[in-house]
């Protein structure tokens, strides 16, 4: 009699075979009637689970490394010009520091996002918090020093940004209502399309297979957008009106709860007696 390492029907776990995974969406509501607080919602559905209060006073964006080895959330505090990072279990930010020219004048970014194919984070300053134009920084994430790249961006209040699964880096103007295209060498952005909801205020792109999300931050309503055209399709919307959804970032992959049943059954059954 010997031990059998992987049963017949284990395929439904690793290393047998692929488990099921998908990364969790994190939302934050900030600038509105409430606390500035971290939430996640459901992919499907846009319903909201609470996550917890981050404790600064104007934090306006969200960007994450979805990488599960180095996982972080980060948070631009608009007020104290200070990167954040956000504990995804309780909401809590710690400030990583000032974001500081390497004259050590300070800056306003007001909008994130970490390029996890580079590891690489970048910002933008916008004309409604900061005297100078929309303006794309490299910044470190250590801390929080950053690094203008070009001149301007070309397009003005650029509250969403993020990167797609590829390294490429998509915005979209609040002004003019378009998705945008930005260079991270030129720091130059161009048009890729129309946008329709008025409010996008942040993008996020899924690990797993690139679908990208998008969040209207004025109605709380959860969007899928085309990065190849700007067009949006309507998701969900939150469960509570009086928020103001500025931010999207996603976490890293997790195993579905049905996988972990998979997973504790399975493994089991991989290591009953089997005769030979």
């Amino acid at each position: 009699m010997r031990l059998s390492l992987c049963a017949f029907f284990v395929p439904a776990i690793s290393p047998c075979a692929h488990s099921n995974v998908s990364s969790g969406l994190y939302s934050l509501d900030s600038g509105g009637a409430n606390p500035p607080t971290i939430y996640k919602l459901n992919q499907s559905t846009a319903a909201e689970t609470l996550v917890g209060p981050v404790g600064f006073t104007f934090p306006g964006d969200l960007a994450s490394d979805t990488n599960s080895g180095t996982f972080r959330i980060w948070a631009p505090d608009i007020t104290s010009k200070t990167l954040l990072k956000i504990d995804p279990v309780t909401g809590a930010g710690s400030p990583v520091g000032l974001f500081t020219l390497p004259t050590g004048a300070p800056v306003t970014i007001t909008s994130l996002a970490f390029d996890s194919s580079a590891s690489r984070l970048f910002g933008t300053t916008s004309s409604t918090y900061s005297a100078e134009a929309d303006r794309l920084y490299s910044i470190n994430p250590i801390t929080a020093s950053v690094t203008p790249i070009g001149a301007a961006v070309g397009f003005t209040n650029i509250f969403a940004l993020g990167f797609n699964n590829t390294g490429k880096l998509y915005g979209v103007s609040n002004d003019t209502h378009q998705l945008l295209l930005i260079d991270t060498t030129l720091g130059t952005g161009g048009i890729v399309g129309p946008v329709g909801p008025t409010s996008i205020f942040d993008i996020a792109t899924r690990p797993e297979d690139g679908v990208t999300f998008a969040v209207n931050a004025f109605t709380n309503e959860l969007y899928k957008i085309d990065l190849g055209s700007g067009g949006t399709t309507l998701v969900g919307a939150h469960t509570t009106p009086t928020h103001n959804m500025v931010g999207l970032a996603f976490g890293p992959a997790v195993p579905e709860p049905g996988t972990l049943m998979l997973v504790g059954f399975g493994a089991a059954i991989a290591f009953m007696p089997r005769r030979r």
